[in-house]
């Protein structure tokens, strides 16, 4: 098998010590972690590097950077809104959980450019729309693996990543087939789950890390729904939900039975009418929901 190249971002040294100020629940070190001008200075060399272009993914925010070796995606963060430590460590705790399972959007490095906090991660081309949920075996994989990867979120630090809809992941195509959990099922994509801008979970051993950037005043109940502050299943009701309207306008929900055996499951529920976000949120948590998969529906297949 071909051996793919390391990038040339990747600085496991300081997200080494950014995951163990993580486990700290040490804000400021983290800060000056990212701050620290030797590894900054490297990783503004690979940026502004003649060779590499710039591709402008979302609004000024999100680039792909193409040099002649390789594609990574760059996200910069603006001063003018609150420090991203929700977010940051959302990515530290991820890239950490790949020496696990392979089901997380690496991050690459974390530093500073031009005073403002930028995150590299690796870059993945192909999204959700890439497998045929129509085939039963891909629809399980997909829910299986998603629910795999919040599962181990819940065992790290209770991690709710609270923005985890169908178009919000991305898929790595495997070149041949693979039984990733020993079970005789057969998959031929990797989920890869990202963009924790919204998340919440565990810092250090004693706080719940609250991100100011989720909506929870009162009059925004109705268009955003509820947040809970304590870990629960709120990611995996949510994703059902997004994934809703795609298959009605497909072949209508009622024609995939493993979609309709997990909502089923995860009742009581109750979704927004602007957003589909949860309301009434199941009390099944994500290994639950794996047992679920596991013991009953890959019977189904």
């Amino acid at each position: 098998m071909k051996k793919s190249i390391e990038s040339s971002f990747r600085n496991t040294k300081r997200l080494d010590k950014l995951y163990k100020a993580f486990q700290e629940g040490n804000k400021a070190q983290i800060e000056e972690i990212i701050d620290d001008n030797t590894y900054n200075r490297e990783l503004n060399k690979k940026i502004d590097a003649k060779d590499t272009e710039w591709i402008e993914l979302k609004e000024e925010i999100v680039y792909r950077l193409s040099t002649p070796m390789e594609n990574v995606v760059i996200k910069i963060f603006s001063n003018d809104y609150e420090y991203p430590l929700a977010e940051i460590c959302g990515n530290i705790v991820a890239t950490h959980l790949l020496q696990v399972v392979p089901f997380f959007v690496r991050t690459l490095d974390i530093g500073k450019r031009d005073d403002q906090v930028v995150l590299i991660m690796e870059y993945l081309h192909t999204d959700t729309e890439s497998i045929s949920l129509e085939t039963p075996i891909n629809m399980y994989n997909f829910f299986y693996q998603t629910a795999y990867a919040l599962a181990e979120l819940e065992k790290l630090c209770h991690l709710v990543h609270f923005d985890l809809r169908y178009d919000n992941i991305m898929i790595k195509m495997l070149p041949q087939p693979r039984d990733f959990f020993n079970n005789g099922i057969m998959c031929t994509f990797i989920v890869k789950i990202g963009d924790f801008g919204q998340c919440e979970m565990d810092f250090g051993k004693q706080r719940r890390l609250i991100n100011p950037d989720v909506p929870r005043e009162e009059r925004y109940l109705k268009k955003w729904g509820l947040y809970p502050k304590t870990f629960s299943g709120y990611d995996f009701q949510y994703l059902i939900s997004s994934l809703t309207p795609i298959l009605d306008n497909l072949q209508g929900v009622s024609y995939y039975y493993i979609y309709g055996m997990l909502l089923d499951y995860l009742q009581p529920v109750q979704f927004t009418k602007a957003q589909d976000r949860p309301l009434i949120i199941t009390s099944k948590l994500p290994k639950d929901i794996l047992m679920y998969l596991k013991q009953v529906v890959s019977k189904t297949l």
